[in-house]
């Protein structure tokens, strides 16, 4: 964290802040963990009213870090008083598309930190963890699904072949044609 040589007035003010600071709803889903995080427009929707009253304001300019993409958040009071933060975006993808959700996600979360801001119902991660554990055994479930309607349909189709050929292979082109000519005219 770096800071200004002074942070007397920023401070002054940041207590006026906090005192009335709201809580910001977690209004989204995350589809993949099925937990709530608060959006952006709604962290800041409650945080610049309350900055700008108090002479504050907030910067988030996108940087980098020995040539990796970072984020600067800079909160600066009207004196000129700052103090700031710069850290990583850590992208799973790096392309456009992953920079701008890293740079999205770096925002809303650094805002919070940087004032002090709770977000209702945070739960300390927890049901991140469980969403894994629930996405998981639904993927469990749903292979299970799969392969044992893999398991019936190869059952039903050894069955008709023994109908149809009084044994449950093919072993000949004469032998396919006679069940693909028998499954057509059905």
């Amino acid at each position: 964290m770096e800071r200004s040589e002074s942070t007397a007035l920023l401070a002054k003010a940041m207590i006026k802040v906090q005192a009335e600071m709201p809580e910001v709803k977690k209004g989204s889903i995350n589809p993949f963990f099925k937990s709530k995080y608060p959006m952006l427009p709604a962290v800041m929707q409650a945080l610049l009213p309350l900055l700008t009253k108090n002479g504050l304001c907030i910067l988030q300019p996108p940087s980098n870090i020995d040539g990796q993409s970072a984020i600067t958040t800079i909160l600066m009071h009207e004196s000129g008083e700052y103090i700031s933060s710069t850290r990583p975006l850590l992208m799973p993808k790096e392309d456009p598309q992953g920079q701008g959700s890293a740079i999205t996600y770096a925002r809303r979360y650094d805002a919070m930190a940087i004032v002090g801001m709770a977000a209702v119902d945070d739960d300390d991660g927890n049901k991140a963890t469980t969403g894994m554990d629930d996405l998981n055994k639904k993927k469990k479930e749903l292979m299970t699904k799969l392969v044992s309607k893999k398991i019936i349909d190869f059952a039903e189709q050894r069955t008709y072949i023994e109908m149809v050929l009084g044994k449950n292979t093919i072993d000949t082109a004469d032998e396919a044609q006679l069940v693909m000519d028998e499954l057509e005219s059905k």
